[in-house]
């Protein structure tokens, strides 16, 4: 689990032997493990790929699906050599736990359940009892995955196996012992650890609409993780993260662009390769406070500026993610749900795993569209959608779609379903911020109107 001195270890040996090719291939899942340089993580993958004739079979195969699936992007020809592994040594796991993340993107649960279930052996590295716990969730099969953490955590008790179990609590709701469990961890030797709980904390807090502690937490996460793997941020990632909440959760859109246009002028731009420019989360921003104006100004720039083919193939899904954007904000909404669809498809499937990400889009633009019914299809399948990325996601959308639903409920006349949502979302921002009391307010007003309705 030290992943420092991994990373230190495999950059001595690649240094002794620049050719070789599985020690660069483990050095580029390491690097993806600890969350580091994904540009350093895709190099090391592709210095693997080239020096691959020299490997075993095996070996040689595993170059090539890591190679396929970070660097060129090709799920099928990942897949099919991972497959190629699995077929000639059917006892081989580390290659399993990665056919079995391709099945996963493709939304295929069963089938790396069904692939991981029945092989795992004390010696199976952490991510196979990761992947096959994160199908299961998203299957439905909540008792089986606790199951597989309890198994995992008597084979290797620890930070890890305590942050699998942050994924429980809050699926059964349990903030208070979450943020108990996280803050615990903060404790831990491990500095991964350290940080992903300082994370979670401000993703707590955030959940709970308790803005001021979630940043607080945030740009203490953020520098725990800079001095754990360099300043590896992108350029302006700080600013737009704080601007971006201003925006989400307080609605301060004017603002929010007067800030957007003071730090792209001071900034512009620091970052000389036009690739590592964050053109699509300056462009996102601009949209969601209401300039879809700049944000299409600045998708031009992108596209005049990046002329990489492996990069604009990478960035493709991005990009029709950010006209979405930007068609809600022009109040194009069907325009909308045809580009968010298409930041979900890739040619042989959905494009990543998180079922529950793509809801939250498509119920935003139903009902921007004055859709209610498909909105609150959407909405529904956010909520009823097990998904071990959770935690973050909750903490954008949760309380925002218990406080729809109960409107669209309401509007429709059903007045139960109504209150069952805005009471829950009551419940969730009871003690948030000052700033945001007035829409809680503005609930119980609708709930006390309802329960007069009730009554008489």
């Amino acid at each position: 689990g030290n992943n420092q001195k991994a990373v230190s270890l495999l950059k001595e040996a690649v240094a002794l032997d620049t050719g070789f090719a599985s020690a660069w291939r483990k050095l580029g899942i390491v690097l993806l493990n600890s969350g580091m340089s994904s540009k350093d993580r895709d190099s090391a993958f592709a210095r693997a790929f080239r020096a691959r004739n020299r490997l075993s079979f095996i070996e040689r195969q595993m170059a090539a699906g890591t190679y396929y699936t970070y660097v060129a992007e090709d799920r099928q020809k990942a897949i099919e050599a991972y497959e190629a592994i699995v077929e000639s040594d059917s006892t081989s796991i580390v290659p399993m736990v990665n056919l079995a993340l391709e099945y996963t993107s493709r939304r295929e649960f069963a089938r790396a359940e069904l692939l991981l279930r029945k092989r795992l052996t004390t010696g199976s590295p952490y991510q196979a009892y990761a992947v096959l716990m994160a199908s299961q969730v998203r299957l439905g099969k909540v008792a089986a995955a606790e199951s597989t953490l309890l198994k995992f955590a008597s084979l290797r008790p620890g930070p890890q196996a305590e942050n699998y179990r942050l994924l429980f609590l809050h699926h059964r709701g349990q903030l208070d012992s979450l943020r108990a469990l996280s803050l615990s961890l903060r404790a831990s030797k491990d500095p991964q650890y350290r940080v992903s709980a300082t994370f979670a904390l401000g993703s707590v807090a955030l959940l709970k609409g308790r803005l001021d502690e979630a940043s607080r937490y945030f740009a203490e996460g953020t520098a725990m993780n800079r001095a754990r793997v360099g300043d590896t941020a992108v350029v302006l990632t700080d600013s737009l993260t704080e601007i971006d909440r201003d925006i989400w959760y307080r609605d301060q859109r004017a603002d929010a662009v007067r800030r957007l246009d003071a730090v792209l002028a001071k900034t512009r731009w620091r970052v000389p390769p036009p690739e590592d420019r964050p053109y699509f989360s300056l462009s996102r921003l601009y949209a969601q406070a209401g300039r879809p104006d700049r944000a299409r100004t600045l998708l031009a720039e992108y596209d005049a500026s990046v002329r990489d083919t492996a990069r604009l193939r990478k960035n493709a899904l991005g990009r029709h993610d950010l006209l979405a954007e930007i068609a809600l904000a022009e109040g194009r909404p069907i325009a909308a749900v045809a580009e968010f669809r298409s930041s979900d498809q890739l040619p042989d499937g959905p494009a990543h795993p998180c079922i529950a990400c793509s809801a939250t889009d498509l119920a935003r633009a139903f009902d921007q569209a004055d859709m209610a019914d498909s909105a609150i299809v959407y909405f529904e399948q956010y909520l009823r959608t097990w998904e071990p990325l959770r935690v973050g996601l909750d903490a954008r959308f949760l309380a925002g779609t218990y406080k729809r639903l109960g409107e669209l409920y309401e509007a429709k006349g059903d007045r139960r379903k109504a209150l069952s949502n805005y009471l829950k979302f009551v419940d969730l921002w009871k003690d948030a911020d000052p700033a945001l009391q007035p829409k809680v307010r503005e609930v119980h007003a609708k709930i006390e109107r309802l329960r007069d309705t009730e009554r008489k």
